[in-house]
């Protein structure tokens, strides 16, 4: 088993660029003396995974970063949206 820090980062895709995410990653990365170990939708959510089984990893990690974008505000919000789903995960998460 991994023991190292576990990070999962929540955006909504539809206006954050991925390679502003990857360069937010890459300075996680970098600042984490000890390794982290990041949690991210292109690293770990292949294509015909099950995308909510991917966001559950929400509740193993150590800490979750939010890029709070406009989408992201409006989505979490309404029913049935991913961000809502992950939305709702981050604040199970507070609550424990």
């Amino acid at each position: 088993m991994n023991d190292s820090p576990k990070c999962f980062i929540s955006y909504c895709s539809d206006d954050v660029p991925k390679n502003a995410i990857e360069e937010m990653i890459y300075a996680i990365k970098i600042a984490s003396k000890s390794g982290i170990e990041i949690f991210y939708d292109k690293d770990y959510n292949d294509p015909g995974n099950d995308l909510k089984a991917f966001m559950d990893n929400i509740l193993i990690c150590d800490s979750v970063v939010v890029v709070c974008s406009p989408k992201y505000k409006e989505k979490h919000t309404k029913k049935n949206t991913n961000v809502k789903y992950e939305f709702d995960l981050i604040k199970k998460r507070i609550k424990k």
